[in-house]
Parts: structure tokens; C-alpha cells; sequence
């Protein structure tokens, strides 16, 4: 298999990853099997790649009754549930900046953040707040 032939790149910056490749047991990515759906956070298999194999390929998604309860993968759950809930339980000035900064259609492509810092954003905005 030859990598240059495929676009490594699965998801826009701009929106929650909907793809990712499954991965060996030392987090080696395979670029011909892609998976639907994020990634699951797992804190032993390493979240960067270092090179691609092809032996002992799993999905690191199989581990998911093991590694749900995962603070990180709670969070993004409770995060993705309160954005889908146009941020309830927020102060008027943080909800009037949650809209603007990622609900406001008015506001130009290159003004948006990328998905990883909009979800940081909402992290330390619902630890704080909600």
C-alpha cells in the first residue's frame, strides 16, 4: 500500500471528527481501514501515531465498555449534549459569547475556530459554569 494515493486527512477542523483509522495496540494507524465515529479516549494506547503497520490492527472503539467511564470520554459526552442544547444553565454574557463564537451563521469561515479549540472553550466554560 502506498500512502501518497490516500488523503490521510478524514474530518474538517472545523467539526467534530465523524472518521477516524483503526489502530495496532502501540496506536499505529491504518490508512486503509477507516471507521466511522471518534475515537474513543483510551489513556494506555497513544493518542499520536508513530509509524503505520499492518499486523495486530484492531479498533480501539471494541474497548469502549472498558474505557467509557474515561473522564475525558464522560466529558465529551456531557459537552456534546449541552452544545447540542444551544448551552443551557450559562450566564447571559457567556451564552451571548457561545453564540456569536460558534452559532452565529453571519460570522465568516475564516473567523471560525477549529472543533479541538471550540471544545476546549466549552470545557472550561462548563467546569466553570454549568
Amino acid at each position: 500500500m502506498t500512502i501518497k494515493n490516500l488523503n490521510p486527512i478524514l474530518n474538517s477542523p472545523y467539526e467534530e471528527p465523524k472518521y477516524h483509522y483503526a489502530t495496532d495496540e502501540e496506536g499505529n494507524l491504518n490508512y486503509e481501514d477507516r471507521r466511522k465515529g471518534r475515537r474513543i479516549f483510551t489513556p494506555d494506547i497513544p493518542v499520536i501515531p508513530t509509524k503505520q503497520t499492518e499486523n495486530s490492527i484492531f479498533e480501539v472503539n471494541d474497548f469502549k465498555e472498558q474505557y467509557d467511564a474515561e473522564l475525558v470520554n464522560e466529558l465529551r459526552k456531557e459537552i456534546t449534549k449541552w452544545r447540542e442544547e444551544k448551552y443551557p444553565n450559562t450566564t447571559r454574557v457567556t451564552k451571548e459569547l457561545l453564540d456569536y463564537w460558534f452559532l452565529n451563521s453571519d460570522r465568516l469561515s475564516i473567523q471560525k475556530l477549529f472543533f479541538a479549540q471550540q471544545e476546549a472553550i466549552e470545557t472550561a466554560i462548563w467546569l466553570n459554569e454549568v
